[in-house]
């Protein structure tokens, strides 16, 4: 069985050389939506549009680190969600691909064991 890692693990870091906010389109912005997905944040769309529900969306994150509500990413904002992102990568229980292969071996000892 395949299990699809989330688009949080093919998220990159983010530039710091600019603010990021509402309005703004690129790759950049399709970037932060995955992270910010990935995180537990909807931002309403994964298409590269910086939304109004992007916006509402850091906002949310910015409040539960205690950073200043601005609806921006700064250097600040950018550096946190990052680094909210390495604890997801290094949380096992988030792993959906482990937990599969290990429900999976589970399946099969039982199997086995009741032969």
């Amino acid at each position: 069985e395949t299990v699809a890692l989330p688009k949080l693990f093919e998220a990159t870091a983010i530039s710091r050389d600019r603010e990021w906010a509402y309005d703004m389109v690129g790759d950049e912005i399709r970037n932060l939506q995955w992270i910010l997905e990935g995180l537990g944040y909807d931002p309403g769309r994964t298409d590269g549009y910086f939304s109004l529900q992007t916006k509402k969306a850091v906002e949310s994150f910015q409040q539960s680190a205690g950073l200043p509500v601005t609806g921006k990413v700064d250097e600040a904002t950018a550096m946190k969600l990052e680094e909210n992102v390495i604890r997801r990568y290094l949380d096992r229980s988030s792993d959906a691909q482990l937990q599969a292969a290990v429900a999976q071996i589970q399946k099969m000892l039982a199997d086995k064991a009741g032969k």
